[in-house]
């Protein structure tokens, strides 16, 4: 093998390396040697509500953001990295009027039920993002501190008031507990780590939301909302319907409510 050839060859290698660690980079709840951190949180808060096929769209989106290159991957109010709360909830609830528009069709229509499940792990990433993001934790675990896994999930609205104590002492630098291995992450405290309480906090945060979804969704839809959601978490989508909407590139076209 000539010199040259050898150089090419290296070069190669070094740049799969770099693509891979892009790729892996944690904006928030990442990845670790067990996985994609935002999919674990989501299985184990959806298992069991809805079917596998359909479970694994939402995956897909709480996943998404984190991609390397990756449109969500450029947003920072996809992953609390503004320090603006409200401009970071005001795109969750973009996101969630947009699932409810598409829910409408969702019994009658495959892909738009590919799509509200997918926009849905969107929403999912960007919520569970808070409490390893923020120092939510940190301002609240003297008071749940005989039990940190206890601690109410955040009050979207009370947070975003002016007068809101949590609120205004809000941060969101030098507190990534994304991953077991982040200096905050590590942390110990009440015998727990903060990475172990933002995980847990994120599971139930992902439960509460699609309790409040079903909600809104069966709202809308009235007379055909047992139909709707039992499309959402039964009837599952193809995996041809579902390569469509993951390699959908205008996704956004949709109108909002």
């Amino acid at each position: 093998m000539n010199s040259a050839f050898r150089k090419v060859i290296s070069l190669s290698i070094l740049l799969a390396g770099v693509l891979q660690l892009c790729a892996g980079a944690a904006f928030s709840f990442g990845s670790d040697e067990s996985g994609n951190i935002h999919e674990q949180i989501t299985q184990e808060a959806l298992t069991g509500t809805i079917c596998d096929a359909n479970l694994k769209l939402i995956l897909k989106g709480s996943s998404a953001a984190d991609v390397a290159g990756a449109e969500g991957a450029k947003d920072p109010r996809r992953h609390f990295k503004t320090g603006d709360l409200a401009k970071c909830l005001a795109l969750v609830d973009r996101e969630k009027r947009k699932m409810i528009n598409y829910a409408q069709n969702a019994d009658t229509d495959e892909k738009s039920r590919a799509r509200v499940l997918y926009i849905f792990g969107q929403v999912l990433h960007t919520l569970q993002d808070f409490y390893s993001r923020s120092n939510y934790i940190e301002l609240r675990q003297d008071q749940y501190k005989n039990d940190l896994y206890s601690m109410d999930l955040a009050d979207w609205t009370s947070l975003q008031e002016h007068e809101s104590k949590i609120g205004t002492l809000l941060k969101f630098e030098n507190v990534d507990k994304s991953t077991p291995t982040q200096e905050e992450g590590k942390k110990s405290v009440s015998g727990t780590t903060y990475f172990k309480i933002a995980r847990e906090l994120a599971i139930r945060e992902s439960q509460r939301q699609w309790n409040l979804m079903e909600t809104l969704i069966r709202n809308k839809a009235e007379k055909r909302g047992a139909d709707v959601i039992t499309a959402i978490t039964q009837a599952p989508c193809s995996a041809k319907v579902a390569s469509e909407i993951l390699n959908d590139d205008k996704p956004d076209l949709v109108p909002d409510l």
